[in-house]
């Protein structure tokens, strides 16, 4: 984003946790296990399976440990890139 000159706010969750409230504008309406980084080591340490993570069950496991939420996530407007994805990076600038 730097690189594209493109501004933008950080956001630490170690520092500052997310919210339900965040949580749940994150995800934008997709399903919470899809914001869930099943390669993570911190996931892996869980030993959970994603599959059968209910909602509920997703976004208190996230909430409880951010480390897990896929990176990066982007939000222009109603538009969100969860992940790293260069060319839907680029549409949304």
């Amino acid at each position: 984003m730097d690189q594209a000159g493109v501004a933008y706010v950080a956001h630490d969750y170690a520092r500052t946790p997310l919210t339900r409230g965040d949580l749940q504008a994150i995800a934008g309406g997709r399903p919470m296990r899809e914001l869930v980084n099943p390669k993570s080591p911190s996931f892996r340490v869980l030993a959970r399976d994603l599959a059968a993570l209910t909602e509920a069950d997703a976004a208190a496991l996230i909430l409880a440990n951010p480390r897990i939420l896929r990176r990066p996530i982007l939000i222009a407007g109603r538009r969100r890139v969860v992940g790293f994805d260069e060319e839907a990076y680029a549409r949304l600038t």
